[in-house]
């Protein structure tokens, strides 16, 4: 017992109420089991993560052979956040609809809403994850340097992209994004900041400079 806080069971054909029966008979379980939905049947999915959430589990596994499947939706994949759970993601199996194991696969996962990915390359993943990280950190510099010209005397174009472009850029932040959303993200921000235009023509507009 002194040694399952280090390990996560993920038990083939485990279900949310089989979660819950084995947390019942043994509470050292609790937090450790990763239940699994592998369909695209929209009840089904959101029962495993209604009762992954009344189990206290952290960590919900789900896939699906559908390329375009419901465990995809915005409207599911947002309850990940609302019910404090981390969505996993298996790419070596029948049910990773149809993403290969790589970083195109991972990126597209990740921006699904999904925080947990199983892979066969685990080395090539944590590289995606730094790289991706460290892209992050140059959006949030660059977001922060631009919040001291929201409210400028800028044409109302300009401002209303450059305003578009840095709530883009807040919510990318503030939830899970991928790599290449990240990347998108700065590039919008970047130029709608460039692109600034005083509302009076005779004025210049004083900006900082980045890279």
């Amino acid at each position: 017992a002194q040694k399952l806080n280090r390990v996560l069971f993920r038990i083939d054909g485990c279900t949310g109420k089989d979660a819950v029966s084995i947390i019942n008979k043994n509470d050292d379980f609790k937090g450790l089991i990763i239940p699994q939905y592998n369909g695209n049947i929209i009840f089904g999915a959101n029962s495993l993560l209604s009762e992954t959430s009344r189990a206290g589990l952290t960590v919900a596994k789900l896939g699906t052979k559908n390329v375009n499947g419901v465990i995809f939706y915005d409207s599911f994949t947002k309850k990940f956040v609302e019910n404090k759970i981390m969505a996993m993601f298996n790419m070596t199996d029948e049910y990773a609809a149809g993403r290969n194991d790589d970083i195109s696969g991972w990126d597209d996962i990740v921006s699904k809403g999904y925080t947990v990915i199983e892979t066969n390359h685990p080395d090539m993943l944590v590289n995606y994850i730094e790289d991706t990280e460290d892209q992050l950190s140059h959006l949030v510099t660059l977001r922060d340097m631009c919040k001291a010209y929201l409210n400028g005397n800028y044409s109302s174009s300009s401002l209303d992209k450059f305003t578009r472009a840095y709530n883009k850029a807040t919510l990318c932040i503030d939830n899970v994004s991928s790599r290449s959303e990240i990347s998108q993200s700065y590039y919008e921000l970047s130029s709608a900041y460039s692109e600034l235009e005083p509302a009076d023509k005779n004025e210049a507009v004083n900006k900082l400079s980045f890279t």
